[in-house]
C-alpha cells in the first residue's frame, strides 16, 4: 500500500486554483470520460480494485478555490417524466477527493466547490462533498477547518455527519 505524507514548515503550503473535469473513476463506472469528475484540488484515487487507496497526511495546509465539474452527462439515471433515462454526472470532492485512509491536521479546506462554474456547463446531477469526499476508508480531522465549500445537491457537514467520519478538533462552518 502506498502511503504519503504531505508535510510542511510553519508557513505551510496552498493548493488552490485545481479543476478536475474528470477522474480515474468515471471509465470503470460509467464506460466514458468527463461524467464524473472528482478532487478539484487533491485526488487520492482508489486502487485497482476499488477497495481502498493510499495513506496520506496533509498538515499545516491550506486547500483552497478548487472545482470539481464533469464536462458532460449520460442517460444512465432513474426514469425521468416521459419514461426515458435522467442524465447523470457526477462532481465530488471540491477540494479534496479520498479513496485511501487521510489525516488533516492544522489545515484549512474552504471555498472549493462541486458543480458548475462561470462559463462551464451546469451538468451535475449528483453533487457530493463540496469540500471533502470521504469514499472508501477513514477520514481524520483534526484541528482543522472546514468551510465556506460549496456542492449543489449536498451539505459538506451533513456528509461528513452522514458518513460518521472522526472529526475531533474541527471547525465546520458555512459549508453549502
Amino acid at each position: 500500500m502506498l502511503q504519503l505524507s504531505l508535510r510542511s514548515r510553519s508557513l505551510g503550503w496552498t493548493l488552490t486554483g485545481g479543476v478536475a473535469r474528470s477522474s480515474p473513476e468515471s471509465v470503470p463506472f460509467v464506460g466514458e470520460d468527463g461524467v464524473i469528475a472528482r478532487g478539484g484540488g487533491v485526488e487520492i484515487p482508489p486502487n485497482a480494485d476499488f477497495t481502498g487507496g493510499a495513506t496520506v497526511t496533509i498538515s499545516n495546509s491550506v486547500i483552497t478555490g478548487n472545482l470539481a465539474d464533469p464536462t458532460h452527462a449520460l442517460p444512465l439515471g432513474p426514469p425521468c417524466p416521459g419514461g426515458v433515462s435522467c442524465p447523470f454526472a457526477q462532481a465530488a470532492g471540491g477540494g479534496i477527493d479520498n479513496w485511501g485512509t487521510l489525516s488533516l491536521a492544522n489545515t484549512t479546506v474552504s471555498d472549493n466547490r462541486i458543480g458548475s462554474a462561470t462559463g462551464l456547463g451546469a451538468v451535475v446531477s449528483d453533487a457530493d462533498g463540496g469540500g471533502i469526499a470521504n469514499e472508501l476508508a477513514g477520514l481524520t480531522v483534526n484541528s482543522s477547518t472546514v468551510s465556506g465549500n460549496e456542492a449543489e445537491r449536498d451539505s459538506a457537514e451533513r456528509t461528513l455527519r452522514r458518513l460518521g467520519w472522526h472529526v475531533p478538533g474541527r471547525r465546520l462552518a458555512d459549508n453549502e
